[in-house]
């Protein structure tokens, strides 16, 4: 495992937060309170990982401007999350309330997001460090205890285990965004519960969270060239190798964003190659 230099950053460098300031009467789908929905096969769900992204967005509105009305309606849709929650085995999850399909991996409510995981730790951890207020930090504790609960595959496969993080044959550490006997290894998802795992151990300096950090920067770090495609889109996963370009779009972004945490020159020389390898 590499040890990599965690660097502390300035709220407003944190991951996300160099995004403009969303407007709080932006027009989305919600429910009656305002709440932000998600509408699939014509029915409309609270997905864990856009009512995460939006909360952190209203948190960061709140941070840039003061504007306490970002502040009430990020813990209006913190709450919601708080409600969706599933504690099990003294761990928090936030399970999706629909069926979904991946290449051909089929995964059924309840399922639980390596990537719902530390998006939503994103959340409770900046709620905690904005308000000062125990009880977010005492949600985030939970939620990160989730990523100290292994699949390893050389245990063998337990149909029965819950499970987002795993360790492979070779001793790696994924982050599952959709868990399965044989995983995707998506690498977007992981780097969002990357920056969640970032910003746990910016609030509390947990030795477990910094552990943890690293073992996931290092199988970013040596899996890197097998999501490159030279001279074109990166793979969203290593599993099915979908190209899309907004996700190679995205993949840039968070490999600049890794670097400016760790400072390790892997990350940017990465996001560079992608950069010309199509943009």
């Amino acid at each position: 495992m590499t040890s990599f230099q965690i660097h502390k950053l300035n709220f407003e460098d944190w991951p996300y937060n160099n995004k403009p300031v969303v407007y709080l009467d932006d027009e989305y789908l919600t429910d009656e309170k305002g709440i932000i929905l998600f509408e699939y096969n014509g029915i409309r769900y609270y997905h864990p990982v856009y009512l995460g992204l939006r909360t952190i967005e209203l948190l960061n509105g709140y941070h840039r401007t003061q504007n306490t009305t970002y502040l009430i309606r990020a813990k209006l849709f913190a709450e919601k999350l708080i409600e969706m929650g599933e504690e099990i085995d003294d761990a928090l999850y936030f399970p999706y309330p629909f069926n979904w399909t991946h290449g051909t991996d089929k995964l059924f409510y309840p399922w639980y997001s390596g990537m719902a995981q530390g998006r939503v730790l994103s959340v409770f951890s900046r709620l905690y460090f904005l308000t000062g207020e125990r009880k977010y930090r005492n949600i985030a504790q939970k939620i990160f205890k989730s990523f100290q609960i292994i699949y390893c595959e050389n245990d063998g496969w337990k149909n029965d285990f819950i499970w987002t993080v795993m360790i492979d044959k070779d001793g790696y550490f994924w982050i599952e965004q959709y868990p399965a006997y044989w995983p995707s290894h998506v690498l977007n998802g992981f780097i969002a519960a990357i920056f969640g795992l970032y910003d746990y151990y910016q609030v509390t300096h947990n030795e477990s969270c910094k552990q943890i950090l690293q073992a996931s920067l290092t199988t970013i770090q040596n899996h890197l060239e097998q999501y490159r495609n030279p001279g074109g889109i990166s793979f969203y996963c290593l599993k099915f190798k979908e190209l899309f370009q907004s996700y190679h779009l995205v993949h840039i972004e968070q490999l600049y964003e890794l670097y400016e945490m760790t400072r390790d020159y892997s990350f940017k020389a990465m996001a560079d190659s992608l950069y010309q390898d199509h943009h």
